[in-house]
């Protein structure tokens, strides 16, 4: 009975070191670092990530919050009415490859700071 009682108080001891050793998950940061993707149409696009594991956006170089489309292109992203972040029509370029219809239109979105922050 001794020996049984020993045996079940080590299984509970090793049970709870395995509770205490187990690591909470941390958070970790987008990759910092500018890449390029290519668009559906071979023309190529600077991204930063920004955020962490759990909200994370896109953005141009520049700073505009980007969202892919169901066709696969990355457009600038706008404000549903819902409140979500939802790609808008127009195409989303490196500000060297801009035309002046999409400064036009960027000038319109402006760079929302608000528009960074909704989950």
């Amino acid at each position: 009975m001794n020996r049984l009682k020993l045996i079940l108080a080590a299984c509970c001891l090793v049970l709870a070191m395995a509770g205490f050793a187990q690591e909470r998950p941390s958070r970790v940061p987008a990759k910092r670092d500018p890449m390029d993707v290519m668009q559906p149409d071979s023309t190529f696009l600077t991204i930063y990530l920004r955020g962490d594991e759990r909200y994370h956006v896109r953005m141009t170089i520049d700073g505009y919050v980007i969202k892919q489309n169901k066709k696969g292109y990355y457009c600038y992203a706008k404000v549903n009415s819902k409140g979500q972040i939802v790609p808008s029509c127009r195409v989303a370029r490196n500000p060297e490859n801009r035309t002046k219809c999409d400064w036009h239109y960027l000038k319109k979105l402006d760079k929302n700071k608000k528009l960074k922050l909704i989950p």
